[in-house]
């Protein structure tokens, strides 16, 4: 069986020799390059792609949450008069104690430091290193 190819399309496809050609350089051509460039770009719009989906479907969560509360709350007849009567009565029940002090009373002294230990204590410099009495 043969091929009726016309004549203008003779020009435009290639002969077997050239699709050897460009099979072989392609073949041995360095891909490393470009495909390590192809992963780091393919790894960076993974990344990007599953911290935009966690982000939003974190917010969708929230949000369907808050939603569903506030719907609750509005499901309540006077919901906002029963919540102000609740807080007036936490208020009411937990007296603040509030303790007046003015600025003339006298300020409660520190205790005293405890002496640091002999070993710890500083010499003066050019000082004797040693505490024994010297000998004439």
């Amino acid at each position: 069986m043969t091929l009726f190819i016309p004549a203008t399309l003779r020009t435009i496809l290639p002969t077997t020799t050239q699709l050897k050609t460009t099979t072989q350089a392609l073949l041995q051509r360095d891909w490393a390059p470009a495909l390590e460039r192809f992963c780091r770009g393919l790894a960076i719009a993974i990344a990007f792609t599953w911290t935009a989906g966690w982000m939003l479907g974190t917010w969708v969560h929230q949000s369907s949450a808050l939603l569903g509360r506030f719907a609750s709350e509005l499901a309540e007849p006077d919901w906002h008069q029963q919540r102000l009567v609740e807080l007036k009565s936490r208020l009411q029940a937990q007296p603040v104690a509030v303790r007046e002090t003015s600025t003339d009373d006298p300020q409660p002294s520190l205790p005293p430091k405890p002496a640091p230990k002999p070993s710890r204590q500083r010499r003066a410099r050019g000082s004797s290193h040693t505490t024994a009495p010297a000998l004439a």
